[in-house]
């Protein structure tokens, strides 16, 4: 799953982009929250993503493009 930091824009939300494989990795690059959860926001047509906030801990801390993990 790729991963991005929200920031101001999506130019700099893109320098961001990680590649993570579990949520154990997703939870690590996020400095180990409570909790995780997805939710589905639609089609990003500007990067071709199928777009989920990802919110740790009730704050979303970005996005990714699924949500195959279970939380």
């Amino acid at each position: 799953m790729k991963f991005r930091f929200h920031r101001g824009g999506l130019k700099e939300s893109m320098k961001t982009i990680i590649e993570v494989n579990s949520l154990f990795e997703l939870r690590q690059a996020l400095g180990n929250p409570n909790y995780i959860t997805f939710k589905h926001i639609g089609m990003d047509a500007r990067i071709n993503w199928d777009t989920y906030y990802v919110i740790a801990d009730d704050k979303i801390i970005g996005m990714s493009d699924s949500n195959n993990f279970k939380t």
